[in-house]
C-alpha cells in the first residue's frame, strides 16, 4: 500500500452501502446531537489488513500505530 492514498471519491461500505459515524454519549449511550462534539470533524484513516475478524474494537494508541 502506498504511504498516502488519496482517492477523491466517496468512501462508501460493501456494495456502495452508506457508511455512517456518530459519537455517543458514553453515560446514556445516546447520539450527540448539541454542544461543540456534534459538529466534530473526523478524518478517516486507511489501515492494511483484513479487520473482519477483530475481536477487541478498543485499540491503544500503541496498537492503531502498529497498522498505519
Amino acid at each position: 500500500m502506498p504511504p498516502h492514498l488519496f482517492t477523491g471519491g466517496k468512501v462508501e461500505g460493501e456494495q456502495g452501502a452508506v457508511i455512517h459515524v456518530v459519537l455517543l454519549d458514553p453515560n446514556t449511550g445516546n447520539v450527540v446531537q448539541v454542544g461543540p462534539e456534534s459538529v466534530a470533524k473526523l478524518n478517516v484513516v486507511v489501515l492494511e489488513g483484513d479487520f473482519n475478524d477483530e475481536v477487541d474494537d478498543d485499540w491503544t494508541k500503541e496498537h492503531f500505530e502498529s497498522h498505519e
